[in-house]
């Protein structure tokens, strides 16, 4: 029997030493426990899964496991708990202590053994490694809140629109863009919305993107404000299929750019009207024609165009190619490319890229238009061009030096943001470091604010503050200045504070988006207003005094050459000699007025090149005053010069002696018969300062602080009844200031007038 029994003993022990090569190979932690909390077998996975070596060592340093081995001091009494009430514990997660300190997520199940008489010698459990899939969890749900942040708080309009046109899901700048509230847009179609006048153009696009043709598409149109009004935005459209190849939704973006578009067709008009002024503004302007068949020609170009392109104006004006031309061959197609982008789907131009300028320079130009369509396919393009070497020069060095490169998050330039108010911790997505130009770090709020123009700094925290103490959202526009580079930005913050049961706040969500460029555009379009408005004005001014100064002399010389002509006999020799001296002078005024009138017509027109050269300053003046010596010598007024014979200026002497002419002029014109002239000069540094005094009636302060301004107080009439043109002081005032020069008046009423103005010294 003993021999039996021993032959039988030998499969069991072979069964048993499988069963525990079973459990020590085992993929999870296995392992029995004593009630009191200590380990009576661990297999190697859960020694692994601790930082042991071996089970036995596990085994031996544990002596208390819900003590030891929870991160939470609440977790082990839970678990030894719910043992005692179920018997049994299934997927218990929590965060567990390893030997080394570090901690790790994992998934516990444990039962209760009992002997016959109920008594518990000890429990068995399985504990499973779950921190992979915990932190993948965690990616998800940062990721869903950050799409949902964007989506939200999105400060362009947003929505989710079904393949039949009807909206699903819209953000509240979707709903404030038409003022319709969410759910009275879930029951209309976009076709509800669009001006019938875009919605051929758009079901077009729509049809493209069905048929897979295009995956997205962009361009402008006009929409219907709930209140009837017409509101402009740029629709930018992409579409989602399912995973059989159905689609599923479309998402669509819609830009407000009703005031742009506004602003956009109060500028056409301005250049309509004036188009000789605009050729004076900083960028280059031009108008190009896109003929429906094709066939493209410049309708204008502004002089800095001409500069900026170093092209004549009937060159640009004959072949259209001779700009594109100049696009690096590297860029040519790029740019031909997005041409055509633009043609075809009728939105806006924009494009920056290397040009070969004049004799094969290099330069950065920036080109933007907008087009207008006409009902027989023309569209005619309004655009500027600005030369943004530098700009690029500097982004290029400072690209060098710190060689980042950003990734910018698809959401139209958005960028998100969370802060969670009670632990002052910001959630900041990538796009959001990029706008800010701020490192991959954790920020404060503390650390945040000097982000901020210190000008609007008060504003924000004010903003701020009200977020955290009466709940209300956040809705702001200011300037930030980029840690990257130091470049001040502008951008429109907005976010929605989210608060607890009690209605306290304890985060606020949102995004945030870069509106430089609409800054800017706005910037520049108010400078050109203003002066185009300038301009007109001076025009009205200048058309003012042709009206009134030359109408007077015309209707003398009119007269007296009708009586002349008609009744020739009844004017004896006596009465002859006057009507010809009276049509002398009418003669002589218009013709004063003629010649300033062309003079400043020249100058306005840049006809008037400034050339100065060296030339004696006693020589240049005893020439003006030969040419008023002959006026001087009817009303008896002398005329003295007191320069030294050394004294030598750079000037364009056909200016500066119109400058003397006009001068000379006012001062017989005011002085009385008898009365004297001085003309002095003296050298200060490096310019020599005239002065032209007389001894006439003078001026007061009204008329003083006129004297260089179109019209005025200061068209009076000489002591003699001579009247002047009302343009002499402004062109001097012109002349002078193309010398680099001064020029300047002091008077006193009854005592006369001294003018004085400065030219540079020749070396």
């Amino acid at each position: 029997m003993a021999q039996k029994k021993h032959q039988n003993s030998a499969p069991s022990q072979a069964v048993l030493d499988a069963s525990h090569d079973i459990l020590m190979a085992a993929p999870i932690g296995i392992f029995a426990s004593t009630p009191q909390g200590k380990f009576l077998y661990a297999n190697q996975a859960l020694a692994d899964m601790y930082g042991y070596t071996t089970p036995q060592e596990l085994v031996a340093s544990v002596q208390n496991i819900a003590a030891e081995l929870f991160a939470d001091p609440k977790d082990g009494p839970a678990v030894i708990s719910l043992l005692g009430a179920e018997g049994i514990v299934k997927n218990y997660e929590c965060e567990h202590i390893r030997k080394d300190g570090s901690r790790f997520w994992a998934s516990g199940s444990i039962r209760t053994i009992f002997t016959e008489d109920g008594s518990v010698p000890h429990y068995q459990g399985f504990v499973t490694d779950i921190t992979e899939r915990k932190w993948s969890e965690e990616v998800l749900r940062l990721s869903e809140t950050q799409f949902r942040n964007a989506f939200e708080y999105s400060a362009i309009g947003m929505a989710l629109v079904s393949p039949e046109g009807r909206c699903l899901k819209v953000n509240s700048r979707f709903s404030a863009f038409f003022g319709y509230t969410e759910d009275e847009l879930e029951r209309k179609t976009f076709r509800d919305l669009t001006h019938p006048d875009d919605l051929d153009s758009d079901l077009k696009f729509v049809q493209r993107m069905l048929a897979g043709e295009i995956e997205t598409y962009q361009m402008e149109k006009r929409y219907f404000h709930k209140n009837g009004s017409i509101v402009w935005g740029v629709l930018a459209v992409s579409l989602v299929w399912d995973d059989q190849g159905a689609p599923l939704h479309f998402i669509s973006q819609i830009e407000d750019i009703t005031d742009r578009k506004r602003a956009e067709e109060a500028l056409r008009e301005s250049l309509t009207r004036y188009d000789e002024l605009v050729a004076n503004v900083p960028v280059g302007v031009y108008i190009v024609w896109i003929r429906a068949n094709g066939h493209l020609e410049f309708e204008y170009v502004s002089n800095r165009w001409c500069e900026i392109h170093q092209l004549k104006r009937e060159d640009a004006l004959a072949d259209v190619m001779m700009a594109n031309n100049q696009v690096h061959p590297d860029e040519r197609n790029a740019f031909l490319v997005r041409n055509q982008e633009s043609f075809r789907d009728r939105i806006p131009f924009s494009w920056e890229g290397r040009f070969f300028i004049g004799d094969g320079n290099l330069r950065w130009l920036r080109m933007e238009s907008t087009p207008i369509v006409f009902d027989n396919g023309d569209i005619r393009w309004f655009g500027v061009t600005s030369d943004i070497t530098d700009r690029k020069q500097v982004e290029e060095i400072l690209a060098k030096q710190k060689q980042i490169m950003v990734q910018a998050e698809e959401l139209a330039g958005l960028g998100s943001w969370e802060w969670d108010i009670k632990n002052d911790t910001w959630l900041l997505s990538e796009n959001w470091k990029r706008i800010h130009g701020v490192p991959d770090i954790q920020l404060t709020t503390h650390q945040l604010i000097p982000i901020a123009h210190p000008e609007d700094r008060p504003a924000i925290e004010e903003a701020f503050a009200k977020a955290v103490e009466e709940a209300k959202d956040y809705d702001i526009e200011h300037r930030i200045v980029r840690q990257d580079t130091g470049e001040v930005r502008h951008v429109h913050a907005k976010g929605i504070v989210e608060v607890n049961n009690a209605g306290n706040p304890i985060a606020v969500v949102g995004a945030v988006q870069d509106i430089t460029e609409r800054k800017r555009a706005d910037e520049i379009i108010r400078a050109i207003n203003e002066q185009l408005q300038l301009a007109n004005t001076e025009k009205d001014k200048l058309f003012s005094i042709i009206a009134h100064d030359l109408r007077s002399p015309m209707s003398g010389l009119v007269v007296s050459a009708q009586m002349l002509a008609e009744q020739p006999d009844i004017f004896s020799e006596k009465n002859f000699g006057f009507i010809a001296t009276e049509l002398h002078k009418n003669a002589q005024s218009t013709f004063e007025l003629l010649e300033d009138l062309l003079q400043w017509a020249r100058l306005s027109q840049g006809g008037i090149n400034c050339e100065p050269t060296p030339c004696s300053l006693n020589e240049l003046m005893n020439m003006g005053l030969s040419t008023a010596q002959g006026l001087a010598n009817k009303k008896k007024i002398s005329l003295r010069l007191e320069i030294a014979p050394d004294l030598t200026v750079l000037a364009d002497q056909p200016m500066i002696k119109a400058v003397v002419r006009n001068i000379l002029f006012n001062a017989i014109k005011f002085t009385p018969r008898g009365g004297e002239i001085v003309i002095r000069a003296w050298q200060e540094g490096r310019n020599v300062t005239l002065a032209i005094q007389d001894n006439g009636i003078g001026m007061d302060e009204q008329v003083l602080s006129s004297v260089f301004a179109l019209g005025g107080k200061k068209q009076r009439r000489g002591t003699e009844g001579e009247k002047g043109t009302g343009l002499g002081l402004v062109l001097c005032k012109e002349f002078i200031e193309q010398h680099g020069g001064q020029i300047w008046v002091e008077s006193e009423v009854g005592k006369g007038t001294t003018v004085f103005f400065t030219l540079p010294v020749s070396d």
